[in-house]
């Protein structure tokens, strides 16, 4: 997956599903660099291969009235 495009959603909620997996990581993303995506979850933080990514999910923000 390039990542490239990715750039502009730093700091945004994502769920991540990578090839192989049933189930997706979910968390903010943090950094990119090269091919590599960095996702900081509630309880740990995922280094992913941008190579291995289906899809990323990116989650919309919600205004509380």
């Amino acid at each position: 997956m390039p990542t490239e495009m990715l750039q502009s959603y730093i700091g945004k909620k994502v769920t991540v599903v990578c090839a192989g997996s049933g189930i997706g990581f979910e968390g903010v993303i943090v950094k990119i660099e090269d091919n590599w995506i960095m996702v900081e979850g509630k309880k740990s933080t995922q280094i992913i291969n941008g190579d291995a990514v289906n899809y990323i999910s990116i989650k919309k923000e919600t205004q509380k009235i």
